[in-house]
């Protein structure tokens, strides 16, 4: 197994930061914990696109309350509390785009 597969096959299944995976860009981990949540919801997983409005997407408020402590536990970082001023992401593009700004500081 390479070390793409081995991180994806963590971030899906697993999701625990024990191998670090810098070869997944931040969209790549989003979707990836984004649809691990949903199955874990028992819902099933989805296609994305920047345009999906995320209360479309499947996850009701403790899935996105899920996603983004995932999320926080993958990446290191939790933009919403670093954000002076409260932003809430309509769309996929949105949310990544939020991930995307604050992954440097």
């Amino acid at each position: 197994m390479d070390v793409f597969s081995l991180c994806y096959f963590r971030i899906r299944y697993i999701a625990k930061p024990s191998i670090p995976c810098n070869l997944m860009n931040t969209k790549d981990t989003i979707e990836s914990l984004f649809n691990g949540v949903l199955q874990e919801s028992g819902k099933p997983t989805i296609e994305f696109h920047d345009e999906m409005v995320l209360l479309q997407s499947g996850l009701d408020s403790l899935g996105f309350a899920m996603l983004v402590a995932k999320l926080e536990n993958e990446l290191g970082y939790d933009p919403f509390t670093m954000m002076e001023d409260a932003v809430y992401p309509v769309t996929f593009g949105e949310f990544v785009a939020i991930y995307e700004r604050f992954a440097n500081r």
